[in-house]
């Protein structure tokens, strides 16, 4: 199962802003990560955005995630190959980050779960920020404190070997067991190799509407 940092506080684009930029601050890393997001409640609120190649639910309107009850489930059922999932959906015992809007005040201050606080005033009312405090523009800083103090090392999941081709049809991860990977990636890479700078390509994405 993947390492999971729940964000939590109310919904406000702000917040959704941030799980944005934390989510590509973390896949910059080269880690294999997933996303659980809450709809935007208003039609002119911004929704969080993935980066490329991240496999995102929005939870529960996603027609994949609309029969899931738990995070675990969520987890199990699609995030098995991530080795870090960022999430709105709560769940026991799980890392949180409490995004604390402007002019509010922390609500999981008794929480163990509660590993840092980002608000917009980071150093307002210090006694209110028994965990790290981040600004909203601090989403790298939060992403190295959480990696060198909180999580534990994050490898690829099980410790597998990372695996050579990820397939997403509209959002869902197809199987692809390493005989497929080994065929489909040594022939996407011959047809790249052929064009002028795919010589030596590292990381491919293919994009296909």
């Amino acid at each position: 199962m993947p390492a999971v940092i729940c964000l939590a506080g109310p919904a406000s684009p702000e917040k959704a802003r941030f799980l944005s930029r934390l989510a590509a601050e973390f896949s910059a890393r080269g880690l294999a990560l997933g996303m659980i997001s809450d709809p935007a409640p208003a039609a002119s609120w911004p929704e969080a955005v993935a980066p490329a190649g991240v496999l995102h639910l929005r939870w529960p309107t996603d027609p994949a995630a609309q029969a899931i009850a738990t995070l675990d489930e969520l987890l199990a059922r699609h995030f098995h190959a991530a080795d870090l999932v960022l999430s709105e959906v709560q769940g026991p015992g799980r890392v949180k980050v409490e995004v604390v809007p402007a002019g509010g005040r922390p609500a999981l201050l008794a929480d163990p779960g509660l590993k840092a606080l980002v608000r917009p005033e980071p150093r307002q009312n210090p006694g209110d920020c028994p965990a790290p405090c981040f600004g909203p523009d601090q989403a790298e800083a939060l992403a190295e404190h959480l990696l060198a103090r909180v999580l534990p090392p994050l490898t690829s999941a099980e410790a597998a070997p990372r695996p050579r081709l990820r397939i997403l049809a509209d959002g869902q991860r197809l199987p692809a067991n390493h005989f497929v990977q080994e065929i489909v990636s040594g022939g996407i890479r011959a047809m790249i190799g052929s064009l002028k700078g795919g010589e030596r390509a590292g990381r491919l994405e293919i994009h296909l509407y």
